[in-house]
């Protein structure tokens, strides 16, 4: 069965106005056999009126394999806060799913390298899949990212407490969305732990999808002390 959408089905349908307007001029042509140079040039005018229809296309910006930077790593505060942030030179040619893999390798070793004993904690995280939802304007990009956290050091050492939760969140969220660029490397994340959906916890919410909003504000204000007001 032939399904004719969008550009398809305005093509048709213009294609079917020219041969119905050829047929018509040819039959006038028969008719009186001359044409004028006028009738000729209006016809033509009228024929790319009709077809323009069919060139036109939808532009949507799709930004899947130029992820928009620059990229940032941050640093954690003692208030619960971001203390400063640290540019991380990328290649340019570098598409989103691998700027995620770098971004959670980079976290996953320095603020989570350790637990505060001094072990290693081994806290990884896999990025599982990426989608697409086209929308007006451009589309718009989810991330499902697993915490791996075989020990569940994170659950008793880094989100634990009020200040230690929030920093927490604001590193993970901060770190891999980039919610202070536009548009963000991620719209959204839906971050789970050990393959399992994200537990419930007093201070924090990771369960759902966390959007570049809860973040934003906390990123662009630790980039602009980091390095416009030292």
């Amino acid at each position: 069965m032939l399904n004719l959408t969008g550009t398809s089905w305005c093509y048709s349908i213009n294609m079917k106005v020219v041969i119905n307007m050829k047929k018509l001029f040819l039959k006038r042509i028969d008719d009186i056999g001359i044409i004028h140079v006028s009738s000729f040039l209006l016809l033509m005018l009228l024929m790319v009126c009709v077809l323009s229809c069919s060139g036109k296309k939808e532009e949507t910006e799709n930004y899947d394999t130029h992820a928009s930077g620059p990229f940032y790593r941050f640093v954690p505060g003692s208030d619960g806060m971001l203390e400063r942030a640290e540019k991380i030179e990328l290649p340019s040619e570098m598409n989103a799913e691998s700027i995620l893999k770098v971004l959670g390798e980079d976290l996953a070793q320095t603020y989570f390298a350790e637990n505060p004993s001094g072990e290693k904690t081994g806290i990884g995280f896999d990025i599982l899949t990426i989608s697409e939802i086209e929308s007006a304007g451009r589309s718009y990009r989810v991330a499902v990212i697993n915490m791996v956290d075989q020990k569940e050091d994170a659950l008793h050492h880094f989100f634990q407490g009020s200040y230690g939760g929030q920093v927490t969140f604001y590193m993970i969220a901060a770190t891999l969305m980039q919610a202070q660029n536009h548009p963000p490397l991620v719209d959204g994340m839906i971050l789970q732990y050990n393959g399992e959906a994200f537990p419930k916890l007093d201070h924090i919410n990771f369960q759902g999808i966390v959007v570049p909003g809860t973040v934003s504000a906390m990123a662009k204000s630790t980039i602009y002390r980091s390095f416009e007001n030292p």
